[in-house]
């Protein structure tokens, strides 16, 4: 294929650009996941330790924070969310990513800029699907 023709597939680019940023959705909810069985925020810092004990992983008695991710994809971007409702009503996620009073700050959803580590998982995607496309 000469230059031209590059040029010209990358021009249509949105079709496979979608195919990723879904792609990247699965992969974040998983990297999510990962979050929790670690005990650890998105940027792999340990999670604050309880001061009392108790038989259920932290964050996770009743496996709705964990399971409350959205990840929304726009044209060109996606938005991370955690829409978790307690038993009044109440959503909850808010706490624990920025802590309380009461309860210190376990962050659950990245903030400013993907984590470094979840990067090379999230490029193989790109990488793979450029390739294929421009093949």
């Amino acid at each position: 294929m000469d230059l031209q023709a590059y040029i010209d597939k990358l021009r249509e680019i949105d079709a496979p650009m979608q195919k990723v940023f879904y792609a990247y959705k699965k992969e974040i909810l998983e990297l999510l996941q990962q979050t929790f069985s670690n005990q650890q925020d998105p940027y792999q810092v340990k999670w604050v330790a309880r001061r009392h004990y108790y038989p259920w992983p932290i964050l996770d008695k009743t496996g709705n924070l964990k399971e409350s991710f959205k990840v929304r994809i726009a044209r060109d971007t996606f938005t991370i969310s955690n829409e978790a409702i307690n038993d009044r009503g109440i959503a909850y996620a808010s706490y624990h990513q920025y802590g309380t009073k009461y309860l210190p700050v376990r962050k659950i959803i990245p903030q400013v800029d993907l984590p470094e580590h979840w990067l090379p998982r999230l490029e193989d995607y790109l990488s793979m699907t450029l390739q294929e496309y421009l093949e």
